[in-house]
């Protein structure tokens, strides 16, 4: 997949990293260079300015700085122009290493904001939370789902918090209906197995349905497709309460609906799940 290169000379080098990893790149070697510019202000960009590249290219730059050798007395300074600059050259390791904590530290806010944070630093504090990264299915979501985790646990266990992790997860707000079973009706089944005549027990009476809730979806199940249907069930089982049981319905508008076998034709796994 190609992306456009952004143009990001001027940019300041925190806010240009950040646009780099946003739209796929990666940064790559930062070069500073002696500059009456603003410091840490981005003066070049190996790759051209709107420029097909592919995903996760390495972006070098050149960044505004000024050299430790001002720092110095002037004598030092006179004496390194006559040995070729060596003195300058050498300090510029020093300072590209000062520059960059020093960075870090001017916007250390950033790495503390989940949905601003650099990439390899959010995996990290997504672990001080506890949040399953397998629940997100891009990382987008899963900065939301790190972003909302305070308030999440406080609601662990309960139709709202449980409906609000659902809806980061898939994009859509579920509904949930607690203490009533999915659908009124049910049919006894006789069927035959290993030669023996058995039948389907899925009458649930009604004390057991107290423990029982239905979450809801206003859509068709195609719609949000298996992998996250599984990853739905994957939620629900981890922040349900221990001794209560669910059903997943999805449940379309009615303009959707072409006949009444539109239930049947969306099962699409155990626990009579739609």
């Amino acid at each position: 997949m190609l992306l456009k290169m952004p143009d990001i000379t001027g940019y300041p080098l925190w806010q240009a990293m950040a646009l780099i990893e946003k739209i796929g790149l990666k940064s790559g070697d930062i070069t500073y260079v002696e500059s009456k510019s603003r410091p840490y202000q981005v003066l070049e960009q190996d790759i051209p300015a709107q420029s097909q590249v592919p995903r996760g290219r390495m972006v070098n730059l050149s960044i505004a700085g000024k050299s430790p050798l001002r720092k110095l007395p002037a004598v030092y300074q006179k004496e390194d122009s006559k040995n070729g600059g060596f003195l300058k050259r050498y300090l510029w390791i020093v300072a590209s290493i000062l520059n960059s904590l020093e960075l870090k530290i001017d916007h250390l806010e950033e790495y503390f904001d989940p949905m601003r944070a650099p990439h390899a630093f959010f995996q990290w504090l997504a672990s001080w939370f506890v949040v399953n990264i397998d629940f997100a299915v891009s990382e987008a979501k899963l900065r939301m789902l790190v972003r909302e985790a305070v308030s999440l646990y406080r609601r662990r266990g309960t139709a709202l918090g449980l409906s609000k992790m659902l809806e980061i997860v898939t994009g859509v707000k579920p509904r949930i209906v607690e203490g009533s079973m999915p659908i009124q009706e049910y049919t006894i089944r006789e069927e035959k197995f290993m030669g023996e005549r058995t039948l389907d027990n899925t009458i649930i009476d009604e004390a057991t349905s107290r423990h029982l809730f239905t979450v809801l979806f206003p859509m068709l199940a195609s719609e949000l497709g298996e992998e996250t249907i599984k990853k739905v069930h994957q939620v629900i089982r981890e922040e349900k309460p221990a001794h209560t049981d669910y059903y997943v319905l999805f449940v379309p508008p009615a303009d959707m609906r072409r006949s009444n076998m539109w239930i049947e034709r969306n099962i699409i796994d155990d626990g009579m799940i739609f």
